[in-house]
């Protein structure tokens, strides 16, 4: 019983420590997203001055 308590606490932790990386990379993505969309935007425009 004790073995598996342990085993699902580290798995849980694991687990947990997963889902925050993922948290955080998408809160990273969201606060970037208006950046990058505003850079291909530009991109394009530029693209389209030089044709």
């Amino acid at each position: 019983m004790l073995v598996y308590y342990f085993y699902a606490t580290n798995n849980y932790y694991i687990v947990g420590n997963y889902s925050g990386i993922a948290y955080l990379t998408g809160m990273l993505m969201l606060l970037f997203l208006p950046k990058i969309l505003r850079f291909i935007f530009i991109l394009k425009t530029n693209r389209r001055y030089y044709q």
